[in-house]
């Protein structure tokens, strides 16, 4: 059986904005994760979608909500998906700059995400911005 939360979950898998909107205007919540624990915000970084990612802020979406069960924010997975559009719409909604102390940029190198050059320039200037 599918929920109206799997239908919201399977058109950001699909990048489908239309049917995002559609149930944004519903007013389906933006915020309950899915079964395995992903927000539909997440999910979207992930997906490096920006216009959903922005899309999802605007309904009431948390750029600074509990990261996913693996530890990692929507501006990790956005910047993990090389989306550097997804990455600035996250950074101008206020997302975080750090994790546990450590800068975000910090962690995607020690992931192995260092050759983002842009999209870690971005985000590093953002944290000298906030802090």
């Amino acid at each position: 059986m599918t929920t109206d939360l799997d239908g919201l979950h399977g058109a950001i898998k699909r990048g489908d904005i239309i049917a995002v909107r559609k149930y944004i205007a519903s007013g389906g919540s933006v915020s309950t994760p899915d079964r395995n624990g992903w927000t539909p915000l997440e999910s979207a970084a992930y997906r490096g979608n920006a216009v959903l990612v922005r899309l999802l802020l605007d309904a009431g979406a948390d750029a600074n909500a509990t990261p996913t069960p693996g530890g990692m924010t929507p501006l990790e997975l956005a910047a993990m998906a090389g989306s550097l559009p997804a990455v600035k719409v996250l950074l101008k909604c206020g997302a975080r700059t750090d994790h546990g102390g450590v800068s975000t940029a910090e962690r995607l190198r020690g992931w192995g995400y260092g050759d983002r050059t842009r999209i870690l320039e971005a985000i590093e200037h953002a944290r000298g911005d906030k802090g």
